[in-house]
């Protein structure tokens, strides 16, 4: 049972090392060694701490699940309060396929050209890629009428008059690069 447990935190470890490496776009083999080097010293450091508890267990009884109780209150609030819920996400899921990031890339080249702000930006991206009103309202957490309203300051930004013809530019700026 302890080496299950101890298997499935280093997955979660490895997954959340992966996920940090494609943000920051580090070498993938640094992370890894990094962390290969790290799970080394953990039995080290657990024999170490082991021996502290055996010789502080006569004093202090109720050590160990002092101890637990703590780390599990700090796991908790690290949770809750230090990761937002896109970084819980987006560490266990797909990563987007190259599709998704090339119009993800486009987007930003037209934002850069048309000076569209963060969230017009992002609504442009969602929109690229086909998501509804609700969807978007849905995934960037604001009212369907500042959707709206980010839709049609895209709009008038890229001279356009609907969804297609925002597509039709996202098609068209992929022509362009390439």
């Amino acid at each position: 049972f302890t080496n299950a447990g101890a298997f499935l935190f280093k997955l979660v470890i490895m997954l959340i090392a992966l996920e940090l490496c494609q943000r920051f776009k580090a070498s993938p083999s640094l992370v890894f060694g990094a962390t290969r080097a790290a799970w080394s010293l953990d039995l080290l450091l657990g024999s170490s701490l082991f021996a502290v508890y055996q010789q502080l267990s006569g004093t202090y009884p109720q050590l160990l699940q002092t101890i637990s109780l703590f780390l599990v209150v700090v796991v908790v609030v690290a949770f809750l309060f230090v990761f937002t819920e896109r970084d819980r996400t987006s560490i266990l899921s797909p990563q987007e396929d190259a599709e998704t990031t090339s119009t993800q890339s486009r987007c930003e080249a037209i934002a850069l050209h048309f000076d569209l702000s963060e969230r017009e930006t992002e609504v442009l991206n969602l929109v690229a890629k086909g998501r509804s009103t609700p969807r978007i309202q849905e995934e960037l957490h604001i009212s369907a009428h500042t959707v709206n309203s980010h839709i049609q300051h895209v709009y008038q930004k890229l001279k356009v008059h609907s969804r297609q013809e925002i597509l039709d530019v996202v098609d068209a700026w992929q022509k362009k690069s390439d």
